[in-house]
């Protein structure tokens, strides 16, 4: 049985798409059409804004959408001038809307643009009230998930994320009234199609297999490398950091062309250490797609080196697919050397929407590290001959 937080998620879409303030045909932002958007956020907040990039860009594209952590933002802040910042909107995200860092860096900001006012922001939070946000902006969006038990920031990550993108569908001034309400039904339909998708994930046989050989065979890899290429390269970083909280396992993510160069000695490592299990997500840009298969080939052919030139024999890498249906089929070659390929649906009412693909990964992800956390107990002991954990 699935923890209500994930089987909740889909039902929580709809109730932030219901929402009327959503429905308003105009807004004050796209009469003033910012040059910049600044998104501002720490751990899963950081995240939902990069997921959400590819999506904003691509209904305000006239903007640059730069996110930060506060850190980075406080450290930025001091190289620019007050006339670009003037010509921004803010993005702050936090889910507990209590997060130091991001209030500082706010401080930080309002020190700079004492003499002329603050730039216009836009508050994205979880929190019950939101008492912590009145010093930074009174527009405040509260998602309202609720307390979350069995993996952190879950339906409230997904849910923050929609809300970013539905902020831009709102603001943007390029689509007509009647391409938005397209987008909104299409989003709407896709909870009922995600909703389909989580019941049936305990029964899909290829996620089976993959949850079964990883904790069997835990011995033979290292951890854990995602990879892709394409706009989904852009949720790698909250499929890491789930993974990690889940399992307490080493896990890390790259974009599979940078894997090339140098990252991918890991996959032709020392005798004492195993290569990491290495999990693709597929693209459904065919060019992207077809880049990602040729890419694997090339990380494979790291550990045949090895063999060759290091004398290894070690195990080769665990290699665990997640493909939306939509995107190009698997090579015969890599199919043979695949641990389990796990097919997400895509309806034709979906298909082609960056926001459907993301979040049919997401679920898929989500239970993947329910399922390895409920076997290992979130116990990293297997691995600590070979991590000194």
């Amino acid at each position: 049985m699935l923890p209500e937080e994930l089987l909740e998620q889909p039902r929580l879409w709809r109730t932030l798409l219901e929402r009327p303030q959503w429905q308003s045909e105009s807004s004050a932002l796209s009469l003033q059409k910012p040059q910049y958007l600044l998104g501002i956020g720490e751990g899963s907040s950081f995240n939902a804004l990069m997921m959400a990039t590819p999506l904003l860009a691509s209904m305000l594209p006239a903007h640059s959408l730069q996110s930060f952590k506060p850190w980075q933002f406080e450290s930025w802040l001091r190289v620019q001038t007050v006339d670009r910042l003037r010509s921004s909107v803010c993005l702050p995200v936090s889910q507990s809307g209590k997060t130091a860092s991001l209030h500082l860096a706010w401080n930080a900001l309002k020190g700079k643009m004492e003499a002329v006012g603050l730039p216009p922001a836009y508050a994205f939070t979880n929190a019950e009230d939101n008492y912590h946000w009145n010093t930074i902006t009174p527009n405040v969006f509260n998602i309202l998930a609720g307390e979350e038990k069995a993996i952190c920031a879950t339906k409230s990550f997904s849910s923050t994320v929609l809300a970013l993108t539905l902020w831009a569908l709102q603001h943007s001034y390029i689509l007509p009234e009647e391409a938005k309400k397209a987008l909104y039904q299409r989003a709407y339909q896709f909870s009922y199609e995600a909703e389909a998708w989580l019941e049936e994930l305990p029964h899909v046989h290829a996620l089976q297999m993959a949850v079964a050989a990883l904790v069997q065979e835990e011995g033979l890899y290292s951890g854990f490398c995602l990879l892709s290429r394409g706009v989904v390269t852009a949720a790698l970083p909250e499929f890491c950091l789930k993974l990690q909280e889940s399992t307490r396992h080493w896990v890390t993510w790259d974009h599979s062309e940078s894997f090339k160069h140098g990252p991918m000695a890991l996959c032709a490592p020392a005798k004492e250490l195993p290569p990491p299990c290495l999990l693709y997500f597929v693209p459904t840009e065919t060019s992207e797609a077809e880049l990602l298969y040729e890419d694997a080939k090339v990380h494979y052919r790291a550990w045949q080196n090895a063999q060759q030139t290091r004398n290894y024999q070690g195990p080769p890498p665990l290699m665990v697919w997640f493909r939306l249906e939509t995107a190009p089929s698997l090579p015969a070659e890599l199919q043979a050397l695949a641990l389990a390929e796990v097919v997400c649906p895509v309806s034709a009412s979906s298909q082609g929407g960056v926001l459907q693909e993301q979040l049919m990964l997401l679920l898929t992800v989500q239970h993947l590290c329910l399922c390895l956390s409920q076997h290992w107990a979130l116990s990293s002991a297997g691995l600590s001959k070979y991590v000194g954990g």
